[in-house]
């Protein structure tokens, strides 16, 4: 199934101007990876260099994964300016352990800034109502067609908006897999060589322990 990657809201489920949120996703959902669904998206945004786009999906999903990113619109800029610090360097970033918050729309062009240098700027960073012309005037293709908002002609890196309320990145079942899959492969090959070393041992019950060690990769994945 594709997914969405996107800042959502505070651990305290709002939007974060009471001034009580804590900086870092202190619940795992504030930024995050879910399941796709339509909001509805009013539009779609594509960058033209699709490699370019995958990789900025990437740097989405690796930073919504390492929880020093959380959710506050009254610091929405703050992962920009961190990321700065570090010469727009994410896993720099992310070894710094740094927290910091951001928004919904903060959050797309902190990811696209570290790829696009000529979107860097220490203004506030453009909200959904704005979205629209300032990634057009960049080199953005704007797609307002029903299956480039439901997912089926989307690609990952899309950025779907809904002017005003929010916005996210697409990811598209095929990575979603393929990644799933490289992962697998890898971790395979971990126990295989534990198999080899005779972590398990040579009892018949191994075959039981060799399933259990499998189970628990693939569990833990998912």
């Amino acid at each position: 199934m594709s997914k969405l990657i996107h800042a959502r809201y505070t651990e305290n489920g709002n939007s974060g101007w009471n001034g009580k949120a804590q900086a870092g996703d202190q619940t795992g959902n504030e930024v995050s990876v879910t399941n796709f669904y339509s909001a509805p998206w009013d539009f779609c945004l594509r960058y033209f260099n699709w490699e370019l786009a995958r990789e900025f999906a990437i740097i989405a999903k690796k930073l919504a994964g390492c929880v020093k990113v959380g959710y506050d619109q009254s610091q929405r800029n703050t992962l920009y300016k961190e990321l700065k610090a570090v010469n727009f360097d994410v896993d720099k970033f992310i070894l710094s352990g740094k927290k910091c918050e951001t928004d919904c729309s903060a959050f797309v062009y902190a990811c696209l800034c570290v790829l696009l240098p000529s979107l860097r700027s220490d203004k506030n960073a453009p909200v959904t109502a704005e979205m629209k012309d300032y990634y057009k005037n960049k080199g953005f293709s704007v797609f307002t067609g029903t299956d480039y908002l439901n997912g089926l002609k989307n690609q990952t890196g899309d950025i779907l908006v809904r002017s005003g309320h929010h916005t996210a990145i697409f990811l598209s079942e095929n990575d979603v897999n393929s990644e799933y899959s490289a992962t697998l492969t890898a971790a395979l090959k971990v126990i295989a060589t534990e198999v080899l070393k005779g972590t398990f041992g040579n009892m018949p019950e191994r075959k039981d322990k060799i399933y259990r060690a499998v189970q628990n990769m693939v569990n833990s994945m998912v």
